[in-house]
């Protein structure tokens, strides 16, 4: 525990960062590549919220794999979001709690991802042109150039704004008018 502001242990220069409830990431300054430190699962099973394909925490920043190019980052308690690529893409990675789509690849076959996975709209194709990001604990929402919004993830609450509270299921990317 700190008081006052201390050095992150790390040669790399960072453009962006956000902190979640148990893990921090940040964007190299050159070349996009995304590093996250912190707790690396959220309970005994391999969760991997820093995006490493490990299941120890780590207290210095570790490179998230196949990830380069990223420009914006999201971090919750127990996933993170990145924007990337010169088509302005967004992958996924960390625990997919009670299977809720957050991760945005449709309804979760698995309760995590170990590694970065590109999100894709209801039909299958990859978004792009996404401007932001933001990453809450069921869902994860993201902003497009036009203006228009898509969230993905779960709706018990009314947090995808697709006019559904209370939805127990998994949406895939919808989008907001």
């Amino acid at each position: 525990d700190r008081s006052s502001p201390t050095a992150v242990k790390t040669s790399v220069l960072f453009k962006d960062i956000d902190a979640g409830t148990f893990h921090t990431c940040g964007i190299a300054s050159v070349g996009g590549a995304v590093y996250c430190w912190g707790k690396n699962s959220l309970t005994n099973t391999d969760q991997n919220l820093l995006g490493d394909r490990k299941a120890t925490a780590s207290s210095v920043p570790v490179k998230v794999v196949d990830l380069t190019g990223a420009n914006a980052i999201s971090v919750s308690g127990n996933h993170s979001c990145a924007i990337f690529g010169a088509q302005e893409q967004v992958s996924c990675w960390g625990y997919d709690s009670f299977k809720s789509g957050h991760l945005g690849v449709g309804p979760a076959t698995t309760a995590a991802s170990k590694q970065p996975v590109i999100v894709l709209t209801a039909a299958g194709s990859k978004l792009g042109s996404v401007k932001a990001i933001s990453t809450g604990s069921l869902h994860t929402c993201m902003l497009f150039g036009t203006g228009k919004m898509r969230c993905v993830g779960k709706a018990q609450r009314g947090q995808l704004g697709t006019g559904h509270a209370f939805y127990p299921y998994a949406h895939k990317v919808t989008e907001l008018n």
